[in-house]
């Protein structure tokens, strides 16, 4: 192709780089153009310059330049990568000119004679020094299958935008020919429908590739220059693009790369006590690919870490818990200021060394031990109720003994038997466990361990101290396989394996000897079974630790609330008995508590502050000629700090029971007259929240509490953690909200994700069926009993009826229950 005239081979480029994106690529092609149009760019490179400011400062430009000449030209290793002199055709005859024209060098021009390739020409805006440009019949030979690489369009646009979602991908593949194939690896699920692809000539400048050698969530071994371990990191954030400054192919076809990486890491030190602080590394990257297969990372060379850093570290990826070193001293638990060193210890157990006891370690709970350095567990890896800790240097830690042998106990040794110590895995599940399973407030099967051999991790524990004594409080992390048994329809009862994992609530109270596995909560399941138990819960965000009677809260107004007991618990997190400190009246209050790191208390306290202010429900009561409004009333809100976990808190109208402890007491189904009375009050509730925007959301008996006497016959809806802000037009299906709420009571708008109106009114009544004892269709129940209500299902069917951003005729709806006789609430 000598001779071939410039202006012809750069029209032919453009014809069939429109030809290609016309037809081949057209697919890709929207894709790419989506991504760019909805602003989806890199954010953790925002902070980089672009290229407008690279040009910005001659200085800068030059010195990037001349880097990117040397990257390019670099001929002087007979080993590496042969370059053609050719690069110098970036244009650089002013540099040493103080007056250097931005416009004679922000362009590069390339050719593929100097490649052995093509000669075709092109010119591809400055890159950053970080950057290997990809174009036509031209791709720089530093990118190599095997390694990861972000990719960009080049485009004079201020914004970085880069392919496949910012993601960086394994090059597989560099195809042949005049237009040459970039295959990258397949998304997870589309192996066999692989998009992840584009031509090098599907854009008129080209390409830019950035090397990605190390990612979010990899793990390190510290190793100082000694070669000793003294800690392990993870990479949290990669604020910085990673520059490579060495490409080296080797004789038997490996190449080895250098990439210099910048870095946030949670550094966990051996030595330090304020471990897992989030501290900036660098350091250069050593990564290597075969022949065949996938580049990886060998190690991180010369790594500094710390905003002062410290030098001279070697990273190697992946954590070797048996380097691990642990430093104890007596004296920060208060005993003999001995020191100790363990080495082998895993993060999940906790050290008995000498005259150091961990202080997590306690009698009443069951533990496995090992000492360290072995592999194999004391009392033929049983998990024993610690019974006793001894006192002196040698510390006797007694366990429960054998129920064969009580009346001469084995199970002991002394904290200095072993001179490298032990290691103490807290227990909370076993096999043999059996636990119910339930769907909301109904059992529908249960579960039985059969395996917990994986580690179980203690989070946290709560020291509570009281009147009666102490009561000890353990968060134990659990990941067990149980054989789980459902009821069903049919005569044979339905079996799963399912995997379980959650946090086990553990309770040691003052005076008992034995601590009591309370509840598993956060549950998650490693089947499709999830989705029949779990679709219908919200994410439980129980606070970590009980705040204890007499816990002062002091609200935004100064008001201070004396906690008195826990009368209930539920998605938010705990519910108490409070009242006003040092008031002359008793008035009992519910104080709902959430961690400060969850939301529906966050979500409930915002709805009553911006709507159930009391001049507006003065206002509406008026207007609606209600006797009241049926909602709690909302008496202050605020924060409070215990053990340095941070809690949110509200204070509202407390009752006696909520509709579902009631039904408890009731032999059969509610009096029709009894559920009408019910469903109209929450009609009013609802009218009133529906009014404000809203929609609750989550209508159930939990939510809904009945009043103390004389108005027992009057019921209250709460909890509006899941309220949510509806459409007045435009409803469409959003699967991203779809199923929110109890699943049993969900609207159809509900399992489409349209929050409406209607949708709630609909899931009201749903709630009235089953108080009457009807079967819902799409539960496994069988209650037999039907009603004859033509009245209810003609208000069900205008509900049906409404569309979907209609305003319901409330009045209507009242109106056409009314004609029942209203009841007291009473059981038979």
């Amino acid at each position: 192709m000598e001779g071939v005239n410039a202006d012809i081979m750069q029209s032919g480029l453009q014809r069939l780089w429109a030809k290609r994106q016309g037809t081949i690529l057209s697919h890709m092609h929207e894709i790419r153009d989506e991504i760019l149009d909805q602003g989806q760019c890199a954010s953790s490179y925002d902070n980089q310059p672009t290229d407008g400011e690279l040009l910005g400062d001659g200085v800068k430009s030059r010195n990037e330049a001349r880097y990117m000449e040397k990257e390019l030209a670099d001929t002087s290793d007979p080993e590496k990568i042969s370059v053609p002199s050719a690069f110098n055709s970036l244009t650089t005859a002013n540099l040493k000119n103080s007056d250097w024209s931005i416009e004679e060098t922000s362009v590069v021009n390339l050719d593929g004679a100097d490649l052995n390739d093509f000669p075709a020409k092109y010119s591809v805006p400055l890159l950053r020094p970080y950057e290997f440009a990809a174009v036509g019949v031209w791709i720089h030979p530093n990118i190599v299958p095997g390694f990861k690489y972000k990719v960009r369009p080049i485009e004079n646009k201020e914004r970085t935008r880069f392919l496949f979602d910012n993601r960086a991908l394994e090059l597989m593949s560099i195809g042949r020919g005049y237009s040459r194939r970039l295959t990258f690896e397949a998304s997870p699920g589309l192996l066999n429908d692989n998009e992840n692809y584009f031509w090098t000539d599907s854009m008129p400048s080209g390409y830019a590739f950035q090397v990605h050698v190390v990612s979010v969530g990899d793990n390190f071994t510290v190793f100082d220059a000694n070669n000793v371990a003294v800690a392990t990191i993870e990479v949290t954030k990669i604020p910085n693009a990673q520059r490579e400054v060495d490409h080296e192919v080797v004789k038997n076809g490996e190449v080895r790369k250098n990439v210099e990486v910048s870095m946030l890491c949670k550094v966990d030190w051996f030595y330090k006590e304020d471990s897992s602080a989030i501290t900036p590394v660098t350091g250069i990257a050593v990564a290597s690919k075969l022949p065949r297969g996938s580049a990886k990372l060998i190690k991180i060379l010369d790594a500094s870490i710390g905003f002062i850093p410290c030098r001279g570290y070697t990273l190697i990826p992946g954590v070797d818990d048996k380097q691990r070193q642990l430093v104890l001293n007596g004296r920060s638990i208060g005993d003999a200021p001995t020191m100790y060193t363990m080495t082998g210890l895993e993060p999940y157990e906790l050290p008995v060394i000498g005259t150091y006891v961990d202080p997590r370690i306690m009698p009443g709970f069951h533990y496995k031990v090992r000492p360290t350095g072995h592999k194999d567990y004391l009392f033929e890896g049983n998990a024993l109720q610690l019974v006793n800790i001894g006192m002196g240097y040698g510390k006797r830690m007694t366990f429960k003994p054998d129920s064969h042998n009580l009346n001469n106990n084995t199970n002991f040794f002394w904290s200095d038997s072993y001179p490298e110590g032990y290691g103490f895995e807290p227990q909370a599940v076993f096999c043999g466990m059996k636990f119910d399973v339930m769907n909301d407030t109904q059992r529908i099967g249960e579960a039985t361990v059969f395996r917990s051999d994986n580690p179980q991790i203690e989070d946290q524990q709560c020291i509570v101290k009281g009147t009666t004594g102490v009561t000890v409080t353990k968060y134990i992390h659990v990941d067990v396989t149980c054989q789980v048994m459902l009821k069903s329809d049919k005569s044979d009862n339905e079996s799963h394996s399912v995997r379980v994992s959650g946090t086990a609530v553990v309770v040691k109270y003052s005076k008992q000897n034995e601590s009591k596995l309370l509840y598993i909560d956060n549950v998650g399941l490693s089947s499709k079974l999830n989705l029949g138990l779990c679709a219908n819960k919200k994410a439980k965000t129980t606070p970590k630790e009980e705040l204890p009677p007499g816990s002062l809260l002091k609200d935004i107004n100064g008001i201070e609330w004396e906690i008195q007991n826990i009368i209930g618990s539920g998605g938010f997190g705990y519910v108490y008995c409070g009242t006003k400190y040092k008031a002359r009246t008793k008035t009992e209050y519910a104080i709902k508590t959430e961690n400060m790191e969850s939301g529906p208390l966050f979500v409930e306290r915002m709805f009553y502050l911006k709507n159930v202010k009391e001049e507006d429900v003065k206002k509406w009561i008026t207007i609606k000629k209600l006797k009241e409004l049926p909602l709690p009333r909302f008496y202050g809100f605020g924060s409070t700090i215990h053990n340095d976990n941070k809690y949110r808190f509200i204070v509202i109208e407390k009752f006696d029971k909520d509709l579902e402890a009631f039904l408890q007491t009731v032999s059969d189904s509610l009096l029709l007259g009894a559920v009408i009375n019910i469903v109209r009050q929450i009609i009013d509730a609802l009218e009133f929240i529906h009014e404000c925007g809203y929609v609750h959301w989550d209508i159930k008996c939990q939510n809904i509490f009945i009043g103390k006497k004389p108005k027992n016959n009057h019921v209250y809806l709460g909890d509006f953690g899941m309220v949510t802000k509806y459409k007045t037009e435009d409803v469409k299906p959003d699967k991203k909200c779809a199923n929110n709420g109890t699943l049993n009571y969900i609207a159809l708008d509900g399992h489409l994700g349209m929050h409406t109106r209607r949708g709630d009114l609909e899931s009201l009544m749903y709630n009235g069926l089953e108080w009457l004892k009807i079967k819902l269709p799409w539960k496994n129940l069988t209650l037999p009993k039907t009603i004859k209500s033509k009245s209810y299902f003609e208000t069900m069917n205008l509900i049906y009826n409404l569309e979907p951003a209609e305003k319901p005729d409330y009045a209507l709806l009242k109106k056409l229950l009314k004609q029942y006789k209203t009841e007291k609430l009473s059981s038979k």
